[in-house]
């Protein structure tokens, strides 16, 4: 079996809004779990890592990362604590 190369999971080909179309979210959604976001009286740190530059594309890994998030607040898991999203990515990064 051939092996996918590093280049094609992390290379930059998808902007914001076409995640946001193929996660099935709003650009919104994307934007606040890839910068988190902040407003008087609130503030979320990013889901989905940290230090992003905001004009950035994303890659097929990020792409995969926001599919997982917005199929289970999609799927009722509005009732899962979002912080619980970030723990289990820092938790899979160590055994990647």
């Amino acid at each position: 079996m051939a092996e996918v190369s590093d280049a094609l999971l992390t290379s930059k080909t998808y902007s914001i809004a076409e995640a946001a179309r193929l996660a099935k979210t709003s650009g919104s959604n994307v934007r606040h779990w890839l910068f988190g976001q902040e407003y008087p009286g609130h503030a979320m740190k990013p889901v989905l890592g940290a230090d992003r530059d905001a004009a950035i594309r994303l890659s097929f890994v990020d792409l995969a990362e926001l599919i997982v998030v917005a199929t289970y607040r999609r799927k009722g898991g509005k009732g899962i604590p979002i912080d619980r999203f970030r723990r289990a990515r820092a938790y899979a990064l160590v055994f990647s």
